[in-house]
């Protein structure tokens, strides 16, 4: 706009001194000797001509400067909207690292990259953006989650670990489509094993790339005779399950004492001789289950394979028991401290 009223008034002063010039009867020529060389031109044009090139120099001056501005100005404005952008990054834990020509902005964005933008509260900038990306942050600091396909988090980021931590908090069934993506063995992933193992078909889990451990293994052997998400699985298969988690000596009374109240006596039994057989660890809790269905006689039979001093609570209790005292399992050990 400036430009346009400098052209326009420009333009009408060099009409206006022509006009005089040509009143004033400058009609003649003029002839300049230059180098040898003579230029003969109207007065007229001796006059104007001059004018109108240094405006045409002022007026391409000012272009340029004024261009110069405009491009600076945009870039500015480019590189500001680059750094908002890469703060909202910086906030959901990503990183979006970009390249300043502004010094001012690029020590600022240095600065942000070395801290951990952690806000306190829902903010209202007028920044789409920045604000989005506060309330993400927030959401799952406060333990709710968002959906990974329509905010990018950074994969492998603290906040996306407890997004999807979240989420699987608050939908099991989401388990599955972490273990898919499961690369290593992350707090994540073993959370996500645990929740899976509690409702899937052991076809199923049979299936899944990620060893099962002792803690997954014991959620799927409780699902054993359940009132609900119950599995049945044969005796060898229990027998490879324990022998793959490492169960150890509580892990294998803990489930006689859950199963004795939902297997039928002989199966029970039948699992616990084969895991006798297989796994010392496992004789104590077959002694347990010998001794609640009164079988004293194979109990005896079982002790005496042992050295003497061992499984001592057990000894004592199948004396007491031969002697004709009637005394439960849980009163004896309760009296005697085992």
């Amino acid at each position: 706009m400036e430009l346009r009223r400098y052209s326009l008034f420009s333009l009408f002063f060099l009409a206006i001194v022509a006009t005089i010039i040509l009143l004033n009867d400058l009609h003649g020529n003029y002839t300049l000797p230059f180098f040898g060389w003579t230029i003969t031109m109207p007065i007229v044009a001796w006059i104007v001509l001059p004018a109108f090139l240094i405006f045409v120099a002022s007026l391409a001056h000012m272009t340029y400067y004024s261009m110069s501005a405009y491009f600076k100005e945009a870039s500015g404005k480019r590189e500001f909207d680059a750094l908002l952008d890469e703060i909202a990054h910086l906030i959901l834990e990503a990183t979006n690292e970009r390249d300043y020509t502004n010094r001012d902005l690029a020590q600022l964005a240095r600065i942000l990259r070395a801290m951990r933008l952690i806000p306190k509260a829902r903010l209202i900038s007028g920044i789409k953006k920045i604000d989005d990306a506060v309330a993400t942050r927030l959401t799952i600091d406060e333990g709710g989650w968002v959906d990974a396909a329509k905010v990018k988090l950074a994969e492998g980021s603290d906040l996306f670990e407890r997004n999807q931590a979240n989420r699987l908090a608050g939908d099991g069934t989401y388990a599955e489509t972490i273990l898919k993506k499961c690369q290593q063995d992350t707090p994540l992933c073993r959370q996500a094993h645990l929740v899976y193992a509690g409702y899937a078909s052991w076809e199923r889990l049979s299936k899944l790339p990620q060893k099962i451990n002792r803690d997954v293994a014991m959620v799927i052997l409780r699902r054993i005779g359940a009132p609900t998400n119950a599995l049945s699985l044969d005796k060898a298969t229990i027998s490879r399950l324990a022998d793959e988690a490492k169960l150890e000596k509580a892990d294998f009374m803990a489930l006689a004492k859950l199963w004795l109240r939902r297997l039928p006596p002989e199966e029970l039994l039948e699992t616990f001789r084969l895991l006798a057989r297989n796994f010392d660890a496992a004789t104590g809790a077959l002694l347990y289950l010998l001794f609640e269905f009164e079988l004293l006689e194979e109990a005896a039979g079982l002790l005496a394979q042992y050295p003497t001093n061992e499984f001592l609570a057990y000894r004592h209790f199948l004396k007491v028991r031969q002697e004709g005292v009637t005394i439960s399992l849980e009163d004896f050990f309760g009296a005697y401290g085992a």
